[in-house]
């Protein structure tokens, strides 16, 4: 999961609070963060990643040009899955 992935959002009331997965800081109900959707847990509720809005600043621009990486490799991938795709076809013909 990619850092494109993550949605600015409010801090919630939670029970046990919320708080920021890189510094551990915990956010008060209102304060800004990035959020980004991980799945369901064992209890079918909806879990989180979430940073304060000073820790994705500091991870952005790494994040960024790993995403931009990833991406890249996958375009090569498919160009190749797409050649090998219209040589096959060819040959059908």
């Amino acid at each position: 999961m990619g850092i494109s992935e993550f949605y600015k959002s409010k801090a919630r009331q939670r029970k046990w609070g919320t708080w920021c997965n890189k510094c551990k800081k915990q956010l008060e109900r209102g304060d800004e963060l990035m959020r980004r959707q991980d799945g369901r847990n064992q209890n079918n509720c909806m879990t989180y990643t979430e940073y304060c809005m000073e820790c994705y600043e500091k991870i952005l621009p790494s994040a960024l040009k790993s995403e931009v990486k990833e991406i890249e490799n996958e375009i090569v991938l498919k160009k190749e899955q797409l050649i090998e795709a219209k040589r096959r076809v060819k040959e059908k013909k």
